[in-house]
C-alpha cells in the first residue's frame, strides 16, 4: 500500500475514498454483509511497532446517522495481528461512546452526536500500561489499563462490529500517528 492507505481491508466491509463530506478526501467504511465484524487496517510505516515511550493515535470521525445494531469500532493493535488489544472503542447505535476496560467491562466515555466531525486522539503509555482518550479536545478517559504485555502498538482499526442487524457508514480522516 502506499503512504496513507490501509494495508488491509475485510471482504465484509466496503472502504471507499470520497471528497466529501470531509474537507480533505476520506474514507467511507460501510458494512455490507449481516454475519461478521470486519475492520480497515493501518498498519504503522516499515512495519513499526512501539514497545515503550508514547504512541498517540488522532483521527477525525463523521457519522451521517446512527447506525443499526451494535455500532461501529476503533481499535488499536499490535503490527501484523488483531490479537494484543490495547484499546477498543465502540460507537453504539444510541450515539454512545464505549470503551472496553482489560476485563472486557464497557466504560461510558461520552455521546457523539450525527452529521459533524468529530476528533478522536488516543494516548499510550507503553511504559506504564495504561492510555488516555480525548474526544472533541477533551479527556474522557485518562490512565485506563490495557492488560497488554510483551507487545508494541503497530496499527488502528476502523470497523463494524459484529452485528447481523448492522446497517450504516462512517468516515475517518486525517490518520495521524
Amino acid at each position: 500500500p502506499e503512504l496513507g492507505q490501509p494495508t488491509y481491508v475485510s471482504a465484509t466491509i466496503e472502504a471507499i475514498v470520497r471528497d466529501e463530506p470531509m474537507a480533505t478526501p476520506c474514507l467511507e467504511i460501510s458494512d455490507h454483509d449481516d454475519y461478521a465484524a470486519g475492520a480497515v487496517r493501518f498498519d504503522f510505516l516499515d512495519d513499526a511497532e512501539i514497545t515503550s515511550g508514547f504512541a498517540t493515535i488522532r483521527c477525525e470521525l463523521w457519522f451521517p446517522s446512527f447506525v443499526c445494531g451494535d455500532g461501529f469500532s476503533v481499535m488499536i493493535r499490535e503490527h501484523g495481528s488483531s490479537a494484543a488489544s490495547f484499546t477498543n472503542l465502540t460507537f453504539t447505535s444510541d450515539g454512545l461512546l464505549l470503551a472496553m476496560d482489560a476485563t472486557f467491562h464497557s466504560i461510558l466515555l461520552a455521546e457523539y452526536e450525527v452529521g459533524r466531525v468529530h476528533s478522536l486522539a488516543i494516548c499510550h503509555d507503553l511504559d506504564a500500561g495504561d492510555y488516555d482518550v480525548w474526544f472533541d479536545g477533551v479527556p474522557v478517559l485518562v490512565g485506563e489499563p490495557h492488560g497488554v504485555t510483551g507487545h508494541g502498538v503497530g496499527a488502528v482499526l476502523f470497523g463494524c462490529v459484529h452485528d447481523p442487524d448492522l446497517d450504516g457508514v462512517f468516515f475517518v480522516d486525517d490518520v495521524l500517528v
